[in-house]
C-alpha cells in the first residue's frame, strides 16, 4: 500500500525540508513547492492527504490557494503556518472553514518540531485513508 502523499508549500527552503523531513518520519510521502503556482502544477499530478502550507508567500499567498483549493473540491486535510502571528493564522483558519476544507492544526514560526510531529503523527493514526504501511 502506497503512503500517503502530503504537499509543503513555503517559499522558505530550509522550513520546508524541515516540514518535509518531519512529515517522510512519520510516514508520508513528501512533495515540497515554494510557491503557489508550483503548488497549482503539482496538485494537477496527484491528490495529497495533507497540505501543509504557509499564510505568506510572494507570488500567491495562502489565502488565495485557501480559496483556489476550494473551487477545486479539495478534501485534503490542512496544517497552516504563518511568521506574522495569531490573527493571520485565524482569519486563514476561519476563511478555510467557511470554504468547507478541514484545517487539522494552526502553526506559529518558527514552528517547534515536536509539535509539528505530534499533529502529523496524528493524522495518519486517526484516519484509516492515512494509515502508512
Amino acid at each position: 500500500m502506497p503512503k500517503p502523499i502530503l504537499i509543503v508549500v513555503d517559499d522558505q527552503p530550509e522550513m520546508a525540508e524541515v516540514v518535509g523531513f518531519v512529515a517522510e518520519s512519520v510516514g508520508f510521502d513528501v512533495r515540497i513547492v515554494g510557491s503557489g503556482s508550483a503548488f497549482q502544477e503539482v496538485m494537477a499530478q496527484c491528490r495529497p492527504a495533507v497540505i501543509v502550507m504557509d499564510i505568506f508567500m510572494p507570488d500567491m499567498d495562502g489565502l488565495e490557494l485557501l480559496i483556489w483549493l476550494s473551487k477545486t473540491g479539495c478534501t485534503a486535510t490542512l496544517v497552516l503556518m504563518s511568521g506574522y502571528g495569531d490573527v493571520y493564522l485565524s482569519a486563514a483558519a476561519r476563511l478555510a472553514a467557511a470554504r468547507s476544507l478541514t484545517v487539522a492544526a494552526t502553526l506559529a514560526k518558527p514552528i517547534q518540531v515536536e509539535d509539528l510531529s505530534e499533529i502529523l503523527s496524528r493524522l495518519v493514526m486517526s484516519d484509516p485513508d492515512l494509515s502508512a504501511p
